[in-house]
């Protein structure tokens, strides 16, 4: 299983939008541009992902308890 994968289960378990997924990566101490969560969800879009980091899923894990 990917960092992507966990991303995906989480994000749509929880029913979270893109803002809210953007606000617990900085409540996690990362940041994570419009165009960059785009890329590491394109699999939604029928595209290629771009690789989660170990840094960013931490981060978001992070933010998502804290929010």
């Amino acid at each position: 299983m990917t960092h992507n994968t966990i991303l995906d289960i989480v994000r749509s378990s929880l029913k979270l939008t893109d803002a809210k997924v953007r606000e617990c990566f900085t409540l996690g101490g990362s940041s994570l541009s419009p165009e960059a969560l785009a890329e590491v969800t394109a699999k939604e879009q029928g595209e290629e992902p771009g690789a989660l980091t170990d840094a960013h899923l931490a981060a978001f894990l992070d933010g998502l308890i804290v929010a």
